[in-house]
C-alpha cells in the first residue's frame, strides 16, 4: 500500500499477544510511500515516507504518551538531491535516530547518505541533527618506547572511550574508560608497558569511532 502514485500508505501499532492492532499512523498524502521503512523503540517510532515532491522523502517522529500515538517531528532531508528518497531506511535507538537517503534513479550518479539526529530534550521536541566536530591527531612521538600523546579535539561533550590494540585485535591497555570531554583532549599512551610492535589505538564517542596506528619500539 506504500506505492508511487497510489495512496499514502500507513502504518499500524499492535500490542500484547496474540497482537492486537492498537493504533493507525497515517501517511503525509496519496503516493507517499510513508511505511516504506519503520523503526521502533519503547514509545517512540520512526516511520519513513520515501516519496514526496520530486522523490525527496520525509520521515516522521511518534512518541507514545500512555493513551495514544502522536506526531512530535517531521524530518526532510538537510542537503535535498532531487531522486534521493529521504526515509527509505530509518533506524532508532533511544533519543538518536538514523534516515537513509539511497539516492533514486533521478540522480543515479550521486552516492547515497545516511543522516544521523539527536533529540535534545524530550519526545515532544523537534529533532535536530548532530553536528559535532571531532578530530584526532595523530600520536606523537610515534614511534616511540615510553609515553606517546594524542589529541582529541570535540566540539560537544560526549563520553568517550580509548582503548589500544594490538596487531592481534586484543585489547592491551585502556586510557579513558567513558570520562565525559569536550575541547582539546590529550590522551596519553603509556608505551613503556607495551611489547614493540605495531599497536591501533581506538577512541569512540557517542556519536563517533576513530582509530590511529601506533609503532612501540625499543
Amino acid at each position: 500500500r506504500s506505492e508511487p502514485g497510489g495512496d499514502g500508505g500507513g502504518a499500524t501499532v499492535f500490542d500484547g499477544l496474540p497482537w492486537i492492532p492498537t493504533a493507525s499512523l497515517v501517511g503525509p498524502g496519496p503516493g507517499s510511500s510513508f511505511g516504506s521503512d519503520v523503526a521502533l523503540d519503547g514509545g517512540r517510532a520512526l516511520v519513513g515516507a520515501r516519496i514526496d515532491a520530486d522523490s525527496l522523502g520525509q520521515a516522521f517522529l511518534y512518541g507514545y504518551d500512555g493513551t495514544g500515538w502522536s506526531q512530535t517531528a517531521a524530518l526532510v532531508s538537510p542537503s535535498p538531491v532531487s531522486g534521493e528518497s529521504f526515509g527509505t531506511s530509518v533506524a532508532i535507538q533511544g533519543r538518536r535516530f538514523a534516515v537513509g537517503a539511497p539516492t533514486g534513479v533521478a540522480n543515479a550518479s550521486a552516492f547515497g547518505k545516511v543522516y544521523l539526529y539527536q533529540d535534545r530534550v524530550t519526545v515532544a521536541d523537534e529533532a535536530a541533527p548532530i553536528a559535532n566536530t571531532v578530530r584526532l591527531h595523530a600520536p606523537r612521538p610515534n614511534p616511540t618506547s615510553g609515553t606517546s600523546r594524542l589529541v582529541l579535539t570535540l566540539g560537544q561533550p560526549e563520553r568517550v572511550v580509548a582503548t589500544v590494540f594490538d596487531a592481534l585485535g586484543r585489547s592491551v591497555q585502556t586510557v579513558l574508560q567513558g570520562e565525559s570531554v569536550v575541547g582539546e583532549v590529550t590522551i596519553t599512551v603509556d608505551a613503556a608497558r607495551l611489547a614493540p610492535g605495531l599497536y591501533v589505538v581506538r577512541v569512540v564517542g557517542e556519536t563517533f569511532a576513530e582509530s590511529t596506528r601506533l609503532v612501540v619500539a625499543r
